[in-house]
């Protein structure tokens, strides 16, 4: 998969995420959570990524996002996940051993399919105090679910480095 073409056009069907301006360079890793960004026309677009990948051919399966929406200030959980998704029986996550809650699927594009999930900044705490985020989906046609363990301590370690802020809005990264 491609995924920096897509994570550009994802982030915009999200509102483009914004950034704060942070101690942390774009590139800077947290126990598997990448800090990145990308340039548009008008501003900076920074998420913490996580990459699942293939066991078997070390390729990326999945790519995990968690950013800001500029527009509304909320916090964005995303997915990009493969084509071929049960997109009707859609995607269930679930933070340790807490409720399951589903994540909503977006669109569908030549790379993979998008899913968000907005969350409160209470959530994104809930979020970062969890060991695990584990996602289920099928593929079409098939019985047999796919499981994703996602490691979150990458994202407690960044919150702990002043790297991800959950108390303020991030400014809006606007160029000069």
């Amino acid at each position: 998969m491609r995924f920096s073409t897509l994570a550009s056009y994802a982030l915009v069907c999200f509102g483009l995420l914004q950034t704060s301006a942070l101690a942390v360079a774009p590139g800077t890793t947290f126990n598997g959570w990448t800090y990145e960004c990308r340039d548009t026309d008008a501003t900076q677009i920074c998420t913490f990524a996580f990459l699942v990948g293939a066991a078997e051919t070390r390729s990326p399966l999945a790519k995990i996002t968690l950013g800001r929406e500029r527009s509304t200030d909320e916090f964005i959980l995303g997915a990009l996940l493969p084509l071929g998704i049960a997109i009707g029986q859609g995607i269930s996550a679930q933070l340790d051993a807490q409720p399951k809650f589903n994540i909503g699927m977006q669109t569908c594009v030549p790379t993979g399919c998008l899913a968000a999930f907005k969350m409160a900044p209470a959530d994104v705490r809930k979020f970062a105090n969890a060991d695990t985020l584990t996602l289920t989906f099928a593929a079409f046609g098939h019985q047999e679910a796919t499981v994703l363990s996602i490691p979150l301590s990458g994202i407690r370690d960044a919150i702990a480095a002043g790297a991800f802020d959950l108390a303020f809005g991030p400014s809006s990264g606007a160029k000069n």
